[in-house]
């Protein structure tokens, strides 16, 4: 897949490369743009993914995702009633790892910043 910024009109092109074969197709997609870059920007999603390792073990590690009111941790979804609880259960996962001595490997900036104060 491919993403275009058309910067004279603000617009955002999305195609295949398999579009690159149908001049006509790919025409089309290039004069027609799928929205504004404001849009887009606002409708990527913030990366929200958080794991903690075992600095004496890296085969020992806690793994976590929240989307809206649900939160991934390996292989089990959870799901709450609305995004306020599903992000307290969050920082207390982050937090339950910490106290186990499991360190940052990578997390939101949010997070790391929040853990700073």
């Amino acid at each position: 897949m491919i993403v275009v910024l058309n910067k004279l009109k603000d617009t955002i092109h999305i195609f295949h490369v398999s579009d690159l074969s149908d001049k006509d197709w790919l025409k089309y997609k290039l004069e027609k743009g799928i929205c504004d870059l404001e849009s887009f920007i606002d409708s990527i999603q913030v990366q929200t993914v958080c794991c903690l390792m075992d600095p004496t073990d890296y085969s020992k590690w806690d793994i976590c995702e929240i989307r809206n009111n649900e939160m991934l941790t390996g292989a089990v979804l959870l799901k709450f009633t609305d995004k306020e609880t599903a992000c307290m259960e969050y920082k207390r996962f982050i937090e339950k790892s910490l106290e186990r001595g499991f360190q940052i490997h990578y997390a939101p900036k949010k997070i790391l910043n929040e853990l700073q104060q």
